[in-house]
């Protein structure tokens, strides 16, 4: 049971992610964060702010750019923050969801009896990714990749992750050849995976070590090439946001803005034939 008499804001979504995540976010003044007994694992990230974390009789020192792991059944509490307004973000996934990925990345189901975890800046900045992508309503396949990655760094101890087994350079070629063949719409991780015959949790480790980003990432920059090539063609910004998966136009014109620092419309003004 969560107590929210203490909290300044507090804010639930549900990831597109299909495994039952959710994300708790919010910001803090000097109380201490809201006591949980969590029946799931929780991926905390204190995105600003100090506090201390009051975990069986200690008191472990947390700042800014810290992130922490609970496995179900731990009490989450916190002491008095420091005078700076806290920020931070929580995953809660289920048991289920974290054992399916043990196996995955390392072969076993040993996801539990260490109560609480402590990492520093490379899992805080995977596990903000992931929280922007879920309140920024990322595609599917964005918010499910960026969880991926942070799992994948939770469990797989760094060089772990992708032994055994490994994906073959092959699977990864076939992989962009998957996404280059529908670049016409979206593509799910699970969909993109079983077609190259390989576990989601590899396949997103392995595609961001070859090609430098995630799936989700790569296909998007192609679907923003062919929405150049169409505008240049003198169709409407509303016939390529649909033709190419978009929610909509404003989508289609966020995502653009950002690839290429120009909008839509500017283009077509510019290149349309």
């Amino acid at each position: 049971m969560l107590d929210q008499a203490r909290t300044e804001t507090l804010e639930w979504r549900r990831p597109a992610t299909g495994d039952g995540l959710q994300l708790l976010s919010g910001t803090l003044s000097k109380e201490p964060f809201p006591a949980m007994v969590v029946d799931s694992f929780l991926v905390g990230y204190y995105v600003q702010g100090s506090t201390e974390l009051l975990h069986r009789g200690r008191k472990i020192p947390v700042t800014g750019n810290m992130a922490c792991l609970y496995e179900p059944g731990e009490l989450v509490r916190s002491g008095v923050r420091s005078s700076e307004l806290g920020v931070f973000h929580c995953a809660l996934a289920p048991r289920a969801a974290i054992d399916r990925a043990a196996v995955d990345i390392r072969d076993d189901a040993r996801a539990e009896g260490f109560g609480l975890r402590l990492f520093g800046a490379e899992v805080a900045e995977a596990v903000q990714r992931f929280a922007d992508a879920v309140v920024q309503n990322a595609p599917p396949m964005e918010q499910e990749s960026d969880w991926l990655e942070v799992v994948a760094l939770l469990l797989g101890s760094g060089g772990d992750v992708g032994d055994p087994p490994r994906v073959a350079a092959r699977q990864v070629r076939h992989a962009r050849e998957y996404l280059h063949a529908h670049v016409h719409g979206t593509v799910s991780l699970e969909d993109l995976a079983s077609a190259v015959s390989a576990s989601k949790y590899h396949l997103v480790h392995a595609f961001h070590r070859a090609v430098g980003m995630p799936p989700h990432r790569y296909h998007l920059l192609l679907r923003l090439g062919r929405a150049r090539e169409l505008l240049a063609e003198g169709v409407s910004q509303a016939d390529v946001a649909i033709a190419l998966g978009f929610s909509d136009q404003s989508h289609l014109s966020r995502a653009f803005k950002r690839a290429f620092g120009i909008t839509p419309g500017a283009w077509t003004s510019l290149f349309a034939r």
